[in-house]
């Protein structure tokens, strides 16, 4: 993944802004963007908002990437790498990702896509500030409901990634435990002794759980780490250190906090 997901999160997702009013149902349905997709072919789903950032959601035929998406509408394609880069945070998807039916290394498999109708308008996810932070000169903030992750300084929000939490089991339980932790260890490198894999930028955050770079296909599927893109990764394992204290909630996915304004960055 390239850096330019890491600079447009950080850019988009840390400027504190008011939280945008709602746009009517009418004007989304007449969106220039609306018409384009259809001029080029995708089915639309539907139009709506979603942590108040308004969006067109289409249906992904087999064989369809991000990427590819974007190729193939000329006003995407106009603005390639920052359409990409925010269509992929606002899907937790990795961008190269194929759409496939059967679940396969590098492919995805859910059946629609949700593009943002404004890249000027971003998701208000987090609470801008959590006075209850205040005190922690750093606090992670992960919501495996939400599949985001938050980065406190203070109390004050500086950074937002999309992460692939634990795959849900029978019961519609999440294999991510809910707990509080601080930040056990670090490892630029590290292979799972459990299962043989690699995760780049560590960080041990409880027992056999960790945060690292790995795949983002667009829903839960790790067997309970928490998984980022490897570019947020390594920004997150040199912003933070051991000690660092956070928490694992599951809430609502597109319920936005009350009173969040506008953070930082992206996807």
């Amino acid at each position: 993944m390239s850096k330019r997901i890491s600079l447009l999160w950080c850019l988009t997702f840390c400027c504190l802004v008011s939280a945008p009013l709602s746009t009517p149902a009418a004007d989304l349905e007449r969106h220039p963007m609306v018409r384009e997709l259809a001029q080029a072919g995708f089915s639309i789903v539907r139009t709506g908002e979603e942590y108040q950032a308004p969006f067109v959601e289409i249906a992904a035929p087999p064989g369809l990437a991000i990427y590819t998406l974007c190729r193939r509408v000329p006003s995407l394609n106009a603005r390639f790498f920052e359409a990409r880069d925010k269509i992929a945070a606002f899907n937790n998807l990795n961008p190269f990702f194929v759409r496939h039916d059967e679940g396969r290394p590098h492919h995805f498999r859910l059946p629609t896509i949700k593009i943002p109708l404004d890249f000027t308008r971003d998701p208000v996810i987090f609470p801008a500030y959590q006075e209850g932070l205040a005190a922690y000169p750093q606090y992670l903030l992960i919501d495996i409901g939400k599949c985001y992750l938050a980065l406190y300084e203070r109390g004050v929000l500086v950074r937002v990634y999309p992460i692939s939490p634990g795959a849900l089991n029978h019961g519609n339980r999440s294999r991510t435990p809910l707990v509080r932790f601080t930040i056990q260890s670090k490892a630029e490198h590290k292979w799972s002794s459990i299962y043989d894999a690699w995760m780049p930028y560590s960080l041990q955050v409880h027992g056999p759980y960790f945060i690292h770079g790995g795949v983002l296909p667009g829903e839960p599927d790790s067997k309970g780490c928490i998984r980022m893109f490897t570019d947020h990764a390594r920004e997150l394992f040199n912003l933070v250190e051991v000690g660092t204290h956070g928490r694992i909630v599951r809430s609502g996915p597109v319920a936005p906090p009350p009173g969040g304004t506008h953070l930082a960055g992206s996807r």
